[in-house]
């Protein structure tokens, strides 16, 4: 698993594997300004960092660190979120035009702009097809969606109230992401036609600042993400499958893993909260 911590010296990326944490600091970063986001089967990770002159994409590889800037860019805010099989890179740029989310593969990057939104698309996930998942905001509110070769699927949580957000998708095509109701956030799992919540039991209710949020998803089924609890403190989780290979996912049992990451959620709108978005990843 990979996702980010703070602890005082800054923010910092991690990759969790077999019980032990490994620390990832970008080198070209300001000083505990790193966010790992994505991770695929080889153990490469994407995210981004800061510097004194913006914010930056990054691949991870076997100790390297390579930086991503998508060329359409402006002010430096390129944000890569997930990395497929292939090394294939999702996330979203900024520039004058507004938020776009972006694939990077071979060396080409291609913009992605969800045709029902205003001014903001945000891609998070991709999977071995290629297919894409992550948001967009229109006047009425936040959609998520899913890409597939150029098709635009949006998805809405029935029970939502003008916010559903996608973020991990796995080979399958399952679809993980949050939902937003009078109660606050909560996870979900989209499989076939069907919307299936998440609630992590340790999660306090409220808008905001708590519920339960679903960032990842591996070919086993097993969902990452995390939660808020009453006093407002950040854990991540795993919701571990109870049968084998890709469940039903009415099947899942929430297992919390203890305080991983700190962070926050919805539109980049400044400096300091782009670097509080928190999607991590199986």
């Amino acid at each position: 698993m990979t996702g980010y911590y703070d602890n005082g010296t800054g923010i910092h990326g991690f990759v969790y594997s077999n019980g032990t944490y490994t620390t990832l600091d970008d080198t070209a970063t300001l000083p505990g300004v790193t966010h790992a986001h994505g991770i695929n089967d080889s153990g490469t990770v994407t995210g981004y960092f800061a510097d004194a002159f913006g914010d930056h994409g990054f691949v991870y590889s076997n100790g390297t660190y390579t930086t991503l800037d998508d060329p359409s860019a402006t002010g430096k805010a390129t944000f890569a979120l997930g990395i497929n099989g292939s090394g294939a890179v999702t996330g979203f740029y900024s520039n004058g035009t507004g938020i776009h989310g972006f694939v990077l593969s071979n060396g080409t990057y291609t913009t992605l702009d969800d045709p029902s939104a205003t001014e903001f698309t945000f891609a998070f996930g991709i999977n071995a097809s290629g297919t894409v998942t992550g948001y967009y905001y229109d006047a009425i509110g936040i959609h998520g969606f899913i890409d597939s070769n150029g098709t635009y699927t949006t998805l809405n949580y029935p029970s939502h109230t003008g916010a559903t957000s996608v973020y991990g998708i796995n080979d399958s095509g399952v679809v993980v992401g949050k939902y937003t109701d009078s109660s606050g956030p909560h996870g979900f799992v989209y499989s076939n036609g069907t919307y299936t919540a998440l609630d992590d039991p340790s999660a306090a209710n409220g808008i905001y600042t708590s519920g339960t949020v679903a960032t990842g998803i591996n070919d086993s089924g097993v969902v990452v993400g995390y939660y808020y609890d009453a006093a407002g403190n950040v854990h991540g989780f795993t919701a571990v499958p109870a049968v084998s290979a890709v469940p039903e996912p009415a099947s899942l049992a929430m297992l919390a893993m203890g305080t991983l990451i700190v962070a926050g959620y919805g539109a980049v709108r400044s400096a300091r909260s782009r670097r509080r978005l928190a999607p991590s990843g199986v």
